[in-house]
């Protein structure tokens, strides 16, 4: 077992399921960082995310491995479809972006039969939101 040397302090960690050298860490302190070399090396993939903010949880779609999901604390559910290249806010409605969760207690996992959807729970509350329909 090796330390990965992620800078900074994250609290999620995602990996490609085709690519797996490709790594996505969530900071604390706000944005993504990602590594393409299995963690040799990491870079900002930031652009389009709050510049503050807990990244809560981070996940890959089996599917589509360049679209990644970034949940923030206090911004919600971003979407990038380029591998963390530019992010987008998800219209997700209220609830993902008022939601009070505690550190540690987040998790988000991307349905690996319908692209789109994804399913996010945090202190025993767990939502699903199909992109584009809003959090149900």
């Amino acid at each position: 077992m090796r330390t990965l040397g992620v800078p900074g302090n994250f609290s999620t960690l995602a990996i490609d399921p085709r690519h797996t050298r490709t790594i996505y860490a969530g900071n604390t302190d706000g944005g993504v960082l990602r590594s393409l070399n299995g963690g040799a090396t990491w870079a900002p993939a930031s652009t389009g995310l709050p510049p503050s903010g807990e990244v809560l949880a981070v996940a890959v779609d089996p599917q589509i491995p360049a679209r990644v999901y970034a949940w923030v604390r206090g911004g919600g559910l971003f979407v990038s479809g380029d591998g963390g290249g530019r992010w987008t806010a998800a219209d997700t409605g209220e609830a993902l972006r008022r939601s009070s969760v505690e550190a540690g207690r987040a998790a988000m996992v991307v349905d690996p039969v319908m692209p789109g959807r994804v399913y996010i729970g945090n202190s025993g509350v767990v939502q699903i939101d199909t992109l584009g329909q809003g959090a149900n």
